[in-house]
């Protein structure tokens, strides 16, 4: 019998019982190709050009993270709903604020938008990962993440080069282009409604989580404690980063929109897909703190280089390569994160593990641009503010080394 493709990449034959979940899930990876292609690499610079302080890139910076901290009582909901069927609801609404880009010229209203499609987009992230978990057994899983990824990257490259042309064409460009976005994204989540009722989705019938039982967790679970602490300090540097980055690209360099998408939205997402089949194959063969720590101290070379941009005649050439060597690290940085946390959670409390790590994701990711703004207001240099970047994100890579030495 011919192998489905599914199962080349997997190279095993996925579960009868697990299939319905592969085409909403690569539906879903087309519609973040959608968003990662021709929204995200612009967006800062889009804001910033359009008059965005700091403190409204700050803001526009925290909105997904806000998103992850809902992941709590998105779970409790969860406990009493069917999952793909709140998820489709949240994805779908998270699309909206972009179909009414027609009409924005302001950059309060441009963040303001945008901030609360991406907010509820990332709220939405929960109820993925509890389904993908709840369907897909262990030894599968770095398969069907490794599909997904490489989809969303596919589809994002040659979308992040043509929107980066029509762009530099009009100032306004972007109203068309996010409109016609967020069509392409509605309908690409509506397979999640081909989910039958009886597919693995826990029901009414599960208890639901309190904080007190997450804040339990991290206190009996000492391997767990430390993975997340050390996880917390070396995903904040990038974090630090986010709110001056576009004022970076936009008025130290200068970078033009085609230049921003070749560098944030092709040359990144090419070397992720490279990093995403890579980690996938490292992963069905090492431990996930060890992915987790070299992908930690690859990413650490981004800050460095971009603060040594300026320097060169042509500062593009090496904002492509931090870039591209960042993507191949954040590839199996997520990798590693999501496989460590579930194999960290006993399958009983699977999505409660799973909430914790998405409420300290949304706890960095509040903390950090607001560090990040606080310090530019200081007068601090960007360039001196992406060293102290690199040096954080090197320290969790030591943190996650000490803490894999301990568990080995």
């Amino acid at each position: 019998m011919k192998r489905a493709l599914s199962d080349k990449i997997l190279c095993c034959r996925l579960p009868r019982q697990s299939r319905p979940f592969l085409r909403p899930a690569l539906a879903d990876a087309l519609a973040g190709g959608v968003f990662m292609g021709a929204v995200l690499p612009f967006a800062g610079v889009i804001a910033r050009r359009l008059g965005a302080s700091a403190e409204l890139l700050a803001l526009q910076a925290v909105a997904p993270f806000a998103g992850f901290l809902l992941a709590f009582w998105v779970t409790r909901i969860a406990s009493k709903m069917r999952w793909s069927r709140l998820m489709l609801l949240l994805r779908v609404l998270s699309w909206l604020p972009l179909l009414l880009m027609l009409r924005i010229r302001t950059p309060l209203a441009f963040v303001a938008f945008l901030s609360l499609g991406h907010l509820l987009g990332a709220t939405s992230h929960a109820f993925f990962h509890s389904i993908f978990r709840d369907n897909i057994r262990a030894r599968f899983r770095a398969g069907i993440m490794t599909i997904q990824r490489v989809s969303t990257m596919l589809l994002a490259l040659p979308l992040a080069w043509l929107v980066g042309k029509h762009l530099d064409a009009g100032a306004f460009n972007f109203q068309v282009v996010f409109f016609v976005c967020a069509l392409a994204g509605i309908v690409l989540t509506l397979p999640f409604l081909q989910l039958k009722p009886g597919f693995s989705e826990v029901q009414g019938s599960a208890k639901p989580p309190k904080f007190s039982d997450e804040w339990s967790i991290l206190k009996q679970d000492h391997a767990f404690r430390g993975f997340m602490i050390a996880l917390f300090v070396g995903t904040l540097g990038e974090k630090i980063g986010m709110p001056v980055i576009p004022i970076y690209f936009a008025d130290d360099l200068n970078l033009r929109y085609e230049e921003v998408g070749l560098a944030l939205g092709v040359v990144g997402p090419l070397l992720a897909i490279g990093g995403f089949l890579f980690w996938g194959w490292i992963s069905r063969r090492h431990d996930p703190l060890v992915i987790l720590i070299w992908s930690m101290l690859l990413k650490a070379l981004r800050p460095a280089l971009w603060a040594l941009a300026p320097a060169l005649p042509v500062p593009f050439v090496l904002i492509v390569v931090g870039e591209g060597i960042f993507r191949w690290a954040v590839a199996g940085l997520e990798m590693g994160a999501v496989l460590a946390v579930l194999r960290f959670s006993p399958p009983a409390k699977g999505p409660l593990y799973i909430s914790i790590h998405f409420t300290l994701l949304g706890f960095r990711g509040l903390l950090g641009p607001f560090i990040g703004w606080g310090l530019y207001r200081l007068g601090m240099p960007i360039p001196m503010m992406l060293w102290l970047i690199s040096a954080i994100v090197i320290t969790g890579g030591v943190m996650l080394l000490q803490l894999w030495r301990r568990n080995r």
